[in-house]
């Protein structure tokens, strides 16, 4: 099974109008935190990375090595257990993940009255399944790159999917949401994919920079 880790006190210190925000914020504060003094300069800069897929993975950092390597961009193996050991990086799990979202709306909605209150869109909502389950489901507005979206990207070759997005997003507002058929989407997930596919097909993907190139050629050898 898949191991996630979530990064302490995110929803915190972290508040955007939209998911899958282009900056985070980064707390002068930082400097005088015991547990980010406590590491290295490579298990620092790590941990600033950890903040940066937090902010587009709803704080649900993929624990795989592989994976890490990949979208950090670096050309060492990344190990987060120096973090772990600091308490600054916590076991996570989807529904520890709901719950902190769930904060994050709240804190948001605490802290209105303050001149850098920014508030955002539910990106979830429930519907049910046959059972009568409900279970959250994506919005086309709030889609978002998840660690599986970025692992399999990884897996088909395809870098950095998040740049994406927004024509995804478009491509389907054109359609009011829409297949060919008149169905609706149900699993903005799959759409994804299958555009990303089309995409590769058409020839119409970015080509990597050098980075990502660079760790193309390390896994080969």
């Amino acid at each position: 099974m898949d191991k996630f880790l979530a990064v302490k006190n995110f929803e915190r210190y972290q508040h955007y109008k939209h998911r899958n925000p282009p900056w985070i914020k980064l707390y002068y504060d930082l400097l005088d935190d015991e547990a980010f003094l406590s590491l290295d300069d490579v298990g620092q800069l790590n941990y600033i990375r950890c903040l940066l897929l937090a902010s587009r993975t709803e704080n649900r950092v993929h624990f795989n090595a592989t994976y890490l390597q990949k979208v950090f961009r670096s050309s060492a193996k990344i190990d987060l257990t120096p973090l772990i050991r600091s308490g600054l990086l916590l076991a996570s799990s989807k529904r520890t993940a709901r719950r902190m979202l769930s904060a994050q709306h709240e804190n948001r909605a605490q802290s209105i009255s303050s001149s850098e209150t920014e508030t955002e869109t539910e990106t979830e909502t429930e519907t049910e399944t046959d059972g009568g389950a409900k279970v959250a489901s994506m919005t086309l507005e709030g889609f978002m790159i998840t660690p599986e979206l970025e692992a399999w990207a990884v897996k088909e070759g395809i870098a950095s999917p998040g740049q994406y997005v927004e024509e995804f997003k478009d491509y389907w507002r054109s359609t009011g949401g829409k297949r060919k058929n008149g169905q609706a989407v149900k699993d903005w997930g799959a759409a994804f994919r299958n555009r990303l596919r089309t995409l590769k097909a058409a020839g119409k993907l970015k080509a990597p920079d050098w980075r990502e190139q660079f760790l193309s050629r390390e896994d080969q050898l």
